[in-house]
């Protein structure tokens, strides 16, 4: 039996499914101390028509020893809605209208926690 294990990111990368399909069993380690520094735990950068784009989810001031799945979000900046224009506004015009859609809708959730 092979296993793996990864911390959870916003918006995952290719690579983290592609670890995910190559074992039998996979788990997301949230025990794991949250990252004080600009991590990808929190954020993911995207491919825009000029430059990079950096989607950053607000989370409320952690402590020191925090652990990744009690860091609370800061839902009172409208960062889902920047998100979602930003993604529709990047890769409305490509041929992916369906993954767009699961991904945009995932965003019209309400999340507390990261």
């Amino acid at each position: 039996m092979i296993i793996a294990a990864h911390q959870p990111n916003h918006l995952p990368n290719l690579g983290f499914f592609y670890k995910m399909m190559q074992v039998d069993r996979f788990v997301i380690f949230t025990n794991a101390q949250f990252s004080h520094g600009d991590g990808w735990v929190r954020r993911h950068k995207i491919k825009g028509p000029n430059k990079d784009i950096w989607l950053t989810v607000p989370v409320y001031s952690p402590r020191r020893d925090q652990n990744i799945r009690s860091v609370l979000i800061d839902n009172s900046h409208k960062w889902q809605h920047r998100h979602r224009k930003t993604l529709e506004m990047t890769y409305s015009r490509t041929s992916e209208q369906e993954a767009l859609g699961r991904i945009l809708d995932l965003y019209r959730q309400p999340f507390e926690r990261l």
